[in-house]
């Protein structure tokens, strides 16, 4: 889905409906990630005794542990995990820490690019110009908005609010 959004066009795929379209698609498949991510979650509490979040993560014991694997590793004998060896916890760790970034990026793209639950009613009313509809907003489309509610607008303010303070403050307020 990745080399098709970043690709479309040199596959001949243009236009807004096709841009959108592809979005769509996009943030399903991300439902179904975070779906199943809410289901891990779940389980990490209520699943069987080697799902559970304290066998998944470091935790109370996690040094010894590690001593103990690193020296079975170092004579060349394995040793068996009931679970997850002190090194499989630390790279769960990152890889959920990574997922769950993603999911939060992944839901507030939805919200900002074609206004997609759970934050897009929130950020179309948010950018939508006084007396406008929010449900009436066209992802792509800046019919309706008040582009000085969008961030690219609201850097220009503050880019504009920094200079005119950089050049009408006094000296002395800056030391």
């Amino acid at each position: 889905m990745g080399f098709l959004m970043l690709y479309k066009s040199s596959i001949g795929i243009s236009g807004n409906e096709a841009k959108i379209g592809l979005k769509v698609i996009h943030v399903l498949i991300g439902y179904v990630f975070v779906a199943n991510l809410a289901i891990r979650f779940v389980l990490g509490f209520v699943g069987p005794a080697n799902m559970r979040w304290s066998k998944v993560f470091p935790g109370k014991g996690f040094a010894a542990e590690s001593k103990r694997f690193k020296a079975a590793r170092a004579t060349g004998r394995g040793h068996a995990w009931l679970g997850h060896n002190p090194l499989a916890k630390l790279v769960l760790s990152v890889m959920y820490l990574l997922m769950f970034t993603q999911v939060v990026t992944g839901l507030v793209r939805a919200g900002t690019d074609i206004y997609y639950p759970p934050f897009g009613a929130y950020i179309a009313a948010q950018v939508a110009a006084e007396g406008v509809d929010p449900a009436s907003l066209v992802p792509y489309d800046k019919t309706g908005m008040d582009w000085m509610k969008t961030l690219p607008g609201r850097w220009v303010i503050l880019r504009v609010h920094l200079v005119r303070c950089i050049f009408t403050q006094p000296i002395a307020l800056w030391l």
